[in-house]
This record gives C-alpha cells, structure tokens and sequence, in this order.
C-alpha cells in the first residue's frame, strides 16, 4: 500500500480506514452540501490539485448537484453516505471542503466563518485571538463553534439561518473581527497585505462568499505529521459552551 505521508509509514489504506471510523461523525458536516476535494494520488509530496467541479464519471450512487451560477450552471459531487466519503478518498481525496451553503439554499449560507490565520505569528497567539472573537460573541448573546483547521489556525463557526446572502455572512464575520483587531491591535489584524502584518494574527473574513468553502471538521490535512481539523470546546473565559452536536 502506498505510503501518503514520506517519512511515515502512514499508507493510503491508514487514511481510508480513518474516514471509515469517524465517517458517523464527518458526514453531517457534509451532507446536503457541495464539497471540493483536495486530490493528492501520489501523496502529499506529489502532484496535487483541487478539484471543484464533480468528476466526468462517477457511479450513480453518488449524488451530484447542479447549481445555477450567473448563466452557466455548475455540477457539484455530493458526500451524503460512508460509501461515497470513502469512494472519494479512495480518489486520492486527503481533505474535503463543504461549501458553506446547503445545495438547497446555494445564495444563502447557513455559516458564518472567521479564519484565525497565524502563519506569520504562533498558536499560542492564535488561541489568545480565538479567545477575544469569543468574548465578542458571546457579548452579544450569539452562540459560535470553534476548531483547530489541522493547520496553522483555528476556523470560528457561527451558525445562521439560511435566511440571509453571502455579503450579509461576510458583514457579520468582518464587523467582529474588526472590532478584535480594534481591540487587539498589537497581536491582530484585518491587514490583507502579508508583508504588512508583521507578526500579528490575520482574521480572515473574506471566505463568507458564495463558492468558497471551509475545511470540514474530523478531516486529515495534507501536511507532514497528518494532522487533523478538531472540534474543540471554548474554555470557561469565553462563557460559552459548544458540545459537538452544536457543529452539525
């Protein structure tokens, strides 16, 4: 069996039989909803490629969903069942990417998401930040999700009805995170421009729009060590408390 991870003896078997044990708990966060996948046949070290649209043949148990966009349509795969979460990383797929929108309400996300991205700075720092976006939140009686992304930072989830447009769902996330990088100038910032960041932790709003997506929970990253993008629970500074069952 192929090795996936160089240097490991993680094989590409190791990685189906993961998605297989925690299959019961990723498939709600993908149900209903459009999903990229992260193709990566050789390994992580290989040639990789994302791919959006549902590949040209697919066994027709796997349900797909055209989504109208502009005047083009689009063919979405779906991961709605174990049988096609594990036909799809059977496909070489490491990690999956739901869209934010069920394809019931394609224009209206049930997901607000503020990347906590601290690729120049730490995670320590990153969690300090992820603390503040809480403490915000939490002041304003709104009920969030958090989990580490599997890479260097953390993704906050606040759940919305689907009554409300992407721009809506941005306005939301960036009106937070400007409040925190008020707040926090010194360790946070809403800079876009990298060199200009220095070592402060980038709060990212900017994904809250129709067409991108956010890593799903429980799934495996494709970087050395094999991390994996967990659920984990606010601590007792944020006075919020968001039991698993909440992320669905």
């Amino acid at each position: 069996m192929k090795i996936y991870w160089p240097g490991t003896d993680i094989t590409k078997g190791d990685l189906v039989a993961h998605y297989e044990a925690i299959a019961g708990y990723l498939i709600p966060h993908l149900e209903g909803r459009p999903v990229h996948m992260h193709r990566f046949p050789g390994g992580i070290d290989g040639k990789h490629f994302y791919q959006r649209h549902a590949p040209a043949h697919l066994p027709d148990w796997i349900d797909t969903v055209v989504i109208e966009s502009g005047d083009d349509s689009e063919h979405f795969v779906m991961c709605n069942n174990r049988e096609s979460l594990l036909y799809l990383i059977n496909l070489g797929s490491i990690d999956l990417h739901p869209s934010m929108a069920r394809a019931d309400s394609p224009d209206a996300p049930n997901w607000s998401i503020i990347d906590i991205d601290a690729k120049q700075s730490d995670f320590k720092t990153a969690v300090k930040a992820a603390r503040e976006v809480g403490k915000v939140l939490s002041g304003i009686s709104m009920v969030s999700c958090v989990k580490t992304s599997g890479g260097d930072g953390i993704h906050i989830g606040i759940p919305l009805e689907p009554d409300y447009s992407f721009a809506q769902s941005r306005m939301l996330a960036e009106t937070i995170c400007r409040v925190v990088a008020m707040q926090n100038s010194k360790s946070t910032t809403v800079e876009r421009n990298p060199s200009k960041r220095g070592r402060r932790v980038y709060l990212d709003y900017l994904q809250n729009a129709k067409g991108q997506t956010v890593v799903a929970p429980f799934v495996v990253r494709p970087r050395p060590g094999a991390p994996v993008s967990m659920p984990i629970l606010w601590d007792v500074k944020t006075r919020l408390k968001c039991p698993l069952s909440e992320l669905v």
